[in-house]
């Protein structure tokens, strides 16, 4: 099974490349409908992906430790590690400073999710 990396750029300039024997093909971050899609085993051609998939691995392990820590903790090193250094860079807008900080209950915040019926997947 092939893996693919899809970058998407919101900035990006749509239908200028959009096939793969393009001569600007894997040259430019704006490839394709404003993004590209790549084989994951060729991301290394573009560092600034390999950065973001693995701040976004980060970021997913760290969240999943928040929510549920009795089924997570062998994610605590990334807590030990990496979360104080995050908190550092985080930018107000994010939405992620507040988290490990926030007591406010999902039904408070205009979250809650009612019950849905039946099991769930997995169990």
């Amino acid at each position: 099974m092939t893996h693919y990396v899809v970058y998407l750029d919101k900035f990006g300039h749509v239908g200028q490349y959009v096939s793969r024997h393009h001569p600007r093909y894997k040259t430019h971050p704006a490839f394709g409908f404003a993004g590209l899609i790549l084989p994951a085993t060729e991301s290394h051609l573009f560092q600034t992906i390999q950065c973001a998939d693995w701040i976004c691995g980060l970021i997913g392990r760290l969240t999943a430790l928040l929510v549920a820590p009795d089924e997570y903790p062998e994610l605590e090193p990334f807590d030990k590690y990496f979360s104080d250094r995050i908190a550092k860079v985080t930018m107000p807008s994010s939405g992620l400073e507040h988290q490990k900080t926030a007591e406010v209950p999902a039904e408070r915040a205009g979250e809650a999710i009612p019950d849905a019926t039946g099991a769930l997947a997995g169990n």
